[in-house]
């Protein structure tokens, strides 16, 4: 059965990638529990990015990649069997902190490689319901005031990012919804994004375990969309 699933891939990795001279695919077959032999092997062999297949919401199903995410320090990559076959639309939910900052470095830098794609930077933001009559202000008044704050922070954000090097826009959402994640699954949906990039909160071993509430909302989705969850490099290393 071994040798049989070695020949299998083989030949899938000599269709995929036989012909290209800048690609050395290098092929191990693990035995064992999944996620327990997969994290063993992850410790042993420096990678930048590691890429899982994502099944169709069903009952049981992406566990193994779901616990795989929270668990390793490094950035994931989950494409599900129904993903795009090219990459047109970039969406990159962002909440300014230096996580966010990390993915969309990443997303300039991954642009070129992709026929340049439009990256989409939204911002999913709330207005809190009572806090206008606190500080003397109409709830039109206090909410414009809050969109023209993060007005302010998307434009300091968009700075930092080098937008030149790619096709960038921006985008300020409202939050409808209960949630942050269902705002922007549905936006995903009706703009027909062909990536989601998110930056992961906490770069450490221990902070990974926490991929935040919005991120996880949005793995576990039916989305036939890639999710892409980039995780900055500890600074003091």
């Amino acid at each position: 059965h071994k040798a049989e699933t070695r020949k299998k891939l083989e030949a899938l990795i000599e269709r995929h990638w036989g012909h290209r001279s800048d690609i050395k695919p290098a092929l191990t077959l693990l035995e064992g529990n999944p996620l327990k032999e997969l994290l063993h092997f992850l410790q042993s062999h420096p990678y930048d990015l590691l890429v899982v297949g994502k099944k169709k919401v069903s009952s049981g199903s992406g566990i193994v990649a779901h616990k795989l995410a929270r668990r390793i320090e490094g950035s994931i990559l989950f494409v599900p069997t129904d993903a795009p076959k090219t990459i047109e639309r970039m969406l990159l939910p962002v909440d300014f902190s230096k996580d966010s900052l990390a993915a969309a470095k990443m997303a300039v830098q991954l642009s070129p490689l992709l026929d340049d794609p439009t990256l989409q930077v939204i911002h999913v933001y709330d207005v809190p319901p009572a806090v206008s009559i606190k500080i003397g202000r109409t709830p039109e008044q206090f909410s414009q005031m809050i969109r023209a704050n993060v007005e302010e922070a998307m434009q300091k954000f968009i700075e930092k990012i080098a937008p030149g090097k790619a096709h960038v826009k921006t985008d300020l959402v409202y939050n409808k919804h209960t949630s942050p994640s269902r705002q922007l699954i549905d936006y995903a949906e009706v703009n027909q994004m062909s990536l989601i990039m998110i930056g992961a909160k906490g770069h450490t071993l221990l902070e990974s375990l926490f991929l935040g509430s919005v991120t996880e909302k949005i793995i576990l989705s039916p989305l036939p969309i890639p999710i892409l969850i980039v995780r900055r490099k500890d600074e003091a290393h």
